[in-house]
């Protein structure tokens, strides 16, 4: 009786531990760090560096815009928090959602975004890693972009930095009707005018910014002539009028 006992003892204290091994594990990836607040120091950096870089090619600063800032730190939080390394979110928002929700409403191209992700994040080494990727630098020297917002948070373990870059210009002709403003389009010639409106097949990889460049017409007047509000919202196949030039 004894020897039967212990051992029902033994196997009930080996599925005891076993259980505790499995679960432990899970349970200690469900704990949430505290994430920590940003450096102004850090970001001042970053700031600075970019700067300096535009002034380098003969870009003008970039201004600092609020709603920018909120939506670089709320994607350097996400970063931290979660540890994955992407600009699209499982919910389906990207830079240029965030930045809207933030409230950066703009007629042109939004946006640009550039992260930095890891366990010795620095903001040289943020810096120099956006300045040496060509698929980055190309935000820090957009001859368009004109404001940028800065991010930077920290869960203890992980470190992240974001810049959001967008445009600012020209009022929108949809703000304009809301505020009861009246807008007056340049007139256009007579040859312009009675010509046949030109049309463009979107292709894979295209962006509203390079087509009007090659189409020689202005992103405004693009998204003016389609009545598009977001400029990235655009897919491979659409037809899109080119206005007169």
């Amino acid at each position: 009786m004894k020897t039967r006992f212990r051992r029902l003892f033994i196997r009930l204290a080996s599925v005891f531990i076993l259980v505790s091994l499995l679960l432990g594990p899970a349970q200690a990836q469900e704990v949430e760090l505290p994430l920590l607040p940003a450096d102004p120091g850090h970001l001042e950096y970053i700031y600075q560096r970019i700067n300096q870089t535009r002034a380098s090619v003969g870009l003008p600063p970039y201004n600092i815009h609020p709603a920018l800032n909120a939506a670089a730190q709320d994607q350097a939080e996400w970063l931290a928090r979660t540890g994955r390394r992407s600009h699209f979110r499982p919910d389906g928002s990207r830079p240029s959602t965030r930045a809207a929700a933030a409230g950066y409403i703009s007629p042109f191209w939004c946006c640009g975004e550039n992260y930095y992700l890891s366990i010795d994040a620095t903001p040289e080494l943020a810096s120099d890693f956006w300045n040496w990727s060509a698929s980055h630098v190309v935000n820090v020297v957009h001859p368009d972009f004109t404001d940028i917002g800065l991010g930077m948070s920290s869960n203890g373990t992980r470190i992240s930095y974001v810049t959001l870059f967008g445009q600012t210009g020209e009022q929108s002709v949809a703000e304009a009707v809301a505020m009861d403003i009246v807008v007056t389009l340049p007139e256009q010639t007579e040859t312009n005018a009675n010509a046949p409106a030109a049309t463009y097949t979107v292709q894979a990889g295209d962006t509203l910014n390079a087509i009007a460049a090659r189409q020689g017409v202005t992103l405004a007047a693009l998204l003016l002539a389609n009545d598009i509000s977001d400029a990235n919202l655009i897919y491979a196949g659409q037809v899109i009028t080119i206005p007169p030039r």
